[in-house]
C-alpha cells in the first residue's frame, strides 16, 4: 500500500467504460461504448486544470478529475472512458503509482460538447 493512502478514502464507485467500433451495411462506423468493470475509487477535483477552453471558437466548460483505485490492468486512454455517476469522463493521463499498487487516471469532462 503506498503511504499515505488510507483505503477508506475510495469510497465512490466508477464504472469503465470500452469503446467499440461496429459497421453497418454501407461500411460507415458507428461507436458504441460498454460497462467494462465498476471499481471503488477515490475522487479528486485539483484547482487547476478545470476551465473554459475553446473548441472551433465554442466557448466549452470543462472539469478535470483524478480518480485513484487499486491497480488496473488494460487501462488505456484510447479505447476507455470513465463513467462517475451520470458523468462521462475521458481520460487523459494514467499513472502506475507504486508497484502495481494503484492507478490513478486524470480525467477530463465536457460539460456541453452534446454527448449522451
Amino acid at each position: 500500500m503506498l503511504k499515505g493512502l488510507n483505503p477508506g478514502m475510495m469510497d465512490r464507485r466508477v464504472t469503465v467504460q470500452t469503446r467499440t467500433l461496429t459497421y453497418d451495411a454501407y461500411n460507415n462506423p458507428t461507436e458504441t461504448w460498454n460497462d467494462t468493470d465498476t471499481v471503488w475509487c477515490m475522487v479528486e477535483y485539483p484547482k487547476t486544470g478545470s476551465g473554459e477552453v475553446y473548441d472551433d471558437n465554442v466557448q466549452i466548460a470543462s472539469r478535470v478529475a483524478v480518480f485513484t483505485f487499486r491497480y488496473y490492468a488494460g487501462l488505456d486512454a484510447g479505447t476507455n472512458r470513465l463513467k462517475y455517476e451520470t458523468d462521462i469522463f475521458d481520460i487523459e493521463r494514467i499513472s502506475e503509482l507504486g508497484r502495481r499498487n494503484h492507478t490513478q487516471a486524470t480525467a477530463k469532462l465536457k460539460d456541453n460538447d452534446g454527448r449522451q
